[in-house]
């Protein structure tokens, strides 16, 4: 039995068209480069499109950076920040750079009773030099004085949309964000993205298993590598600007080191054999210690010094968490490491002391994110499952970080923020949602560096002591509990604490676009329900790869299927066998084929043409498609036939003009090397064993060697040296691979005892589009005559035409011409050894498939090539239906007084007759001649196996022709009528429509198992006579 390929085709169907830029599903992963792009970037030939903002007449020199946003989509999105001071808070860069040179912050106190900054504060502006002063002394990162109080004010609160109605700021403030570009990189979620190469490129990585890089500056894109399982996260050292080595891991329970220069792995560590042993966050620092989280709640650490193998066993665990570790820092030297767990808390670990220092309860949920850019962590950003955003500063503790740290709430989402990323004065928030949110930030280092901040308001201070019995606090403690420690009013008698965020609504919206989130398959297999985002309903068809009908919103899918699976054409009459596997993720329908079940279902062609739009819409598609009326009454279609040869349209047109070239230079050739050497044997042409030689036709196609003494050939000559260079076949190829392992194992030293142990065997190499058409080509230098390699010295053949095309597609009365979308994706896609995981070989479109014609020769599974070029597809053994025929009693006619039909019997009187049924089709053997002797009908029922395909129409003509072959007693005028217009069929009770097939019936009426019971009996006899005049 031949091997399964483990390859399959996957494509898409096209989405659509929206003017909207941006992210279809929700973002999982955010990363800002705080550095405007090179001049040479491609990021600047996107500027603000009209249809984004409509301010397009931006400056490319207001770029201050870039902010990459990675979603469920599988794509990476770059976004362009304008005007904004993205160094204002990086603690590196401060702590690095000389005093003179630090850029000062713009980050403001807040005016706690208007919930905004407040940069006229008198207080602000009496503290601040003292705050620098008393900073300075005590050797902490310095705080210039702020900027003049005109440059203070905050950003304006923007939203950034692709609808031409939607309101825009002002002209005199353009937006602070625009769309640069996009790129599709992966097929499934993009879990992580992380900036390494000077922050020019993104890595990224990706439930579809793989590690990539991708340049938006140059548009290029670099497979790192693969894991077996889902890659859930990333690190790299954030202190190291341009790393060489990242790390990668995720539920196949590893961590691998890559090298990113080679593009290849260094190293992988087992985290665990069990099912917790999965890695959701992952973090490394530049002291080259590697910290991993998951299910376990276990902190795990790795020298990566001395992690040079998977049995490396970590150097340090903590536990204590009580649920996964979602998020991960360690700092740049390695000395503490934060851990943000599911069970809602952050601790923080020391790496010397091997123990926690201190555990936050500042959140109510599942903490998700962490985020620091201070080299030692001692301000970071915290989001959790509920939408808070919390910023913790501990710069200024001495002992006790309960009443010493400053923990404010700067936001709340109205979904789990997966992830949060800070630069200059600004956060980014990443949900579920496609939109994403950037928010003002909040500087706590007044409130860190001095206790009495905003505690006595001043004097003349318009706030007075509030009358209501809740205060309005957006300060907490480490422990959870809200905090008055920087609030500024007289707390009155019989108070509550009320805690609301910093700020209620974000700076800027970047919106982002429409994606289906959930699907129903329709009865009929050809058709497929979703659901987008916007709550819209959409029916789509497999076969075209396009929408046929939306249903708006406001509907219930279920509801929307239920009633199409019964309304006309096909009333419920239709229930096809699986032939492909439909998935809703990245936004996008993704169809899979693969070879064990894409030609398992055939559709007959009345039910397939309205779905095509009949004869003038499929004549729209192509000329050479057939009409109905020409096509047999009981034509089967395949599907998955008629999806590949459309899918690949462009690809065979490719190969077939291939094909033309190649016979035609083959032709050519034969007819140059007669005419050359007429009078001349072919031994005078190969004395010169040493000699290359190449046609002098301009339409040369080979180089061979003169010299071809490898005997056995069926033609030595010329024949040998064709195969020299249109292909070997496999018995040469494996005595020349036999050959060269002799001569190596030769020329191998006595040293070669102590070479490592040979690694374990390749898996079977699977057979492509490529040895496909080496095969056909070998059978074209096969019809060459053996008379040209004669040495006869005198050539004289006449002239033949090219050899035959064995390139034949499937005909139109096969698989009809559609024309499918060329925007429709198409992937080859290869299953893991070892894991459940696909692995995409090729990524391309419908249209782009010619072009990519040597990529696809050299992925595209022999199942495939095999279906497309030849028109040769495995089937696997029909199915059949098992039934009883069994004749309607007398109470069971359609009306009083009609005569219930005989029994009928798969066995005749023994005189040589006998009849059987073969799959279901009735055929008779008549052994000896005579005629059937017996006149009484045998008793007992009629069992069958009937192929799954067949209609009542083949029961009922199986029924008539038993009645003739026993002589039974009916109307002479009824045999002679079609068995359909007066025979009638019922299953449990009803009658069988005449467009249904035996497998509808059984998985639709009979609802049970054994052999189903189908009951025969006459038509009504004013239905009767109808039916016979029709036919």
């Amino acid at each position: 039995m031949a091997r399964k390929s483990s390859r399959k085709l996957v494509y898409t169907l096209a989405s659509h068209s929206t003017p909207l830029q941006g992210h279809s599903l929700g973002v999982n992963a955010l990363a800002v480069d705080p550095n405007p792009p090179p001049s040479s970037s491609l990021l600047l030939q996107h500027p603000s499109n009209s249809y984004i903002s409509p301010h397009n007449d931006l400056d490319p020199s207001s770029i201050s950076g870039t902010l990459y946003s990675a979603g469920r989509d599988g794509t990476i999105v770059a976004w362009q920040l304008h005007n904004m001071d993205l160094h204002s808070t990086d603690y590196r860069k401060l702590s690095s750079d000389p005093p003179d040179t630090q850029i000062s912050s713009t980050l403001l106190p807040i005016n706690s009773s208007t919930n905004t900054i407040d940069s006229s504060d008198p207080s602000s502006r009496a503290l601040r030099p003292s705050l620098a002063a008393y900073l300075a002394a005590n050797k902490s990162i310095p705080i210039p004085s702020p900027p003049p109080p005109q440059s203070q004010s905050p950003p304006p609160t923007t939203t950034i949309t692709t609808s031409s109605s939607s309101s825009s700021p002002s002209s005199t403030q353009p937006p602070s964000t625009s769309y640069a570009t996009a790129g599709q990189i992966h097929t499934n979620w993009v879990n992580d993205i992380l900036l390494v190469n000077n922050n020019q490129s993104v890595l990224s990585c990706s439930s579809d298993l793989t590690v990539k890089l991708w340049t938006p500056h140059t548009d290029s894109q670099t497979s790192i590598g693969q894991h077996r399982d889902y890659v859930k996260c990333l690190a790299a050292p954030a202190s190291i600007p341009n790393p060489t080595t990242v790390y990668s891991a995720g539920l196949d329970r590893t961590i691998a080191c890559w090298d990113l220069n080679r593009a290849q792995q260094v190293f992988s560590l087992n985290v665990g054999n069990n099912d917790k042993g999965s890695v959701y966050s992952l973090a490394a620092s530049q002291s080259s210690i590697i910290a991993a989280g998951g299910p376990d709640a276990i902190v795990r650490l790795w020298d990566a010094r001395t992690a040079s193998s998977s049995s490396s066993q970590p150097f340090a665990s903590f536990s204590g968490h009580t649920d996964n570790i979602r998020s991960l820092l360690v700092s740049d030297y390695g000395d503490w490491v934060l851990s943000a767990s599911s069970d809602s808390t952050i601790r923080l670990w020391s790496v010397t002391a091997g123990r926690v220092l201190h555990t936050f309860d500042m959140h109510q949920d599942s903490v998700w994110s962490l985020f620091s850019t201070h080299p030692s962590l001692q301000v970071f950003y915290s989001s959790d499952r509920s939408g808070v955003i919390a910023k913790t500063d501990v710069r200024n503790v001495a002992s006790d970080i309960d009443e010493e740290a400053v923990c404010t709430i700067v936001a709340n989402e109205h979904s789990g923020v997966s992830k949060v990323v800070q630069a200059g004065s600004y956060l980014w928030a990443a949900t579920s949602n496609s939109c994403i949110h950037r928010w003002n930030d909040f500087d706590t280092t007044p409130y860190a560096f001095n206790s009495k901040f905003f505690q006595d308001p001043p004097k003349s201070s318009s706030s007075s002591t509030s009358s209501s019995s809740s205060i309005i606090t957006h300060f907490v403690s480490t422990d959870g509990a809200p905090t008055l420690r920087f609030n500024k009013l007289d707390t009155p008698p019989d108070f509550s604490i009320s805690l609301e965020p910093v700020f209620i609504n974000p700076a800027e919206t970047l919106q982002g676009k429409i994606g289906l989130i959930k699907h129903q398959m329709l009865s009929d297999r050809r058709r497929v329900l979703t659901i987008d985002t916007a709550g819209e309903i959409v029916l789509w068809d497999l076969l075209r790869c396009m929408s046929i009908q939306s249903f708006g919103t406001g509907l219930d899918l279920d509801s929307v299927a239920d009633h199409l699976n019964n309304a006309p054409p096909h009333n419920g009459s239709t229930s096809t066998s699986n032939w492909c596997q439909v998935t809703t993720r990245s936004g996008e329908l993704f169809v899979a084929l693969d070879e064990n079940s894409c030609f398992d279902a055939e559709v007959y062609a009345d039910e397939l043409w309205p779905d095509f739009g009949g004869d003038a819409a499929l004549h729209q598609h192509s000329e050479i498609n057939p009409t109905l009326a020409q096509l047999p009454s009981n034509h089967l279609f395949n599907l998955g036939l008629v999806v590949l040869r459309n899918l690949l349209a462009p690809l065979i047109d490719a190969e077939i003009a291939a094909d033309q070239d190649y016979r035609q230079n083959l032709q050519d050739h034969v007819h140059e090397r007669k005419n050359s050497n007429v009078g001349v044997p072919i031994a005078q042409l190969t004395t010169n064993s040493s000699t290359v030689t190449t046609t002098n036709s301009s339409s040369a196609i080979y180089t061979t060697a003169t010299n071809s003494s490898k005997s056995g050939s069926k033609h030595p000559g010329l024949m040998g040296r064709l195969r020299s260079s249109f292909g070997k076949n496999k018995k040469d190829k494996k005595d020349e691979d036999e050959e060269e392992e002799t001569q190596s194992a030769q020329q191998v030293t006595s040293a070669s005892a102590s070479a490592p142990p040979p690694q374990p065997a390749e898996p079977e190499e699977e057979i492509v589009l490529k040895d496909v058409l080496e095969e056909i080509h070998q059978k074209y230098l096969e019809q060459i005559p053996p008379a040209l390699e004669s040495n006869n010295p005198f050539l004289d053949v006449e002239p033949t035409p090219p050899p035959p095309s064995l390139i034949t597609p499937p005909p139109p009365t096969e698989t009809p011409i559609l024309r499918i979308p060329g925007a429709s994706k198409i992937m080859i896609s290869q299953l893991m050894p070892g894991s459940e995981g696909l692995v995409d070989l090729y990524r391309g479109c419908v249209q782009s498939t010619a072009a990519d014609i040597s990529k696809l020769e050299a992925v595209l599974p022999k199942w495939i090539a095999d279906a497309v070029l030849r028109n040769t597809i495995v089937r696997r053994s029909a199915v059949k239906v098992g039934l009883v025929l069994v004749p309607c009693s007398q109470d069971e006619q359609v009306a009083p007084g009609i005569e219930p039909l005989p029994r009928v019997s798969c066995t005749d009187p023994p005189n040589g007759n006998y009849y059987y049924a073969n799959g279901g089709r009735p055929t008779t053997a008549v052994n000896g001649g005579g005629a059937p002797n017996q006149t009484q009908p045998p008793t007992g029922s009629e069992k069958l196996n009937a192929y799954h395909m067949f209609r009542p129409h083949k029961i009922a003509e199986y029924v008539a022709t038993r009645f003739q072959v026993e002589r039974l007693a009916v109307r002479e005028t009824e045999l002679e009528a079609p068995a359909d217009t007066w025979i009638e069929l019922l299953c449990q009770g009803q009658v069988i429509p005449p467009a249904m097939t035996l497998g509808t019936v059984r998985t639709r009426i009979w609802r049970s198992g054994g052999d189903m019971v189908i009951k025969y009996r006459r038509r009504e006899q004013q239905q009767h006579q109808q039916q016979l005049q029709s036919a």
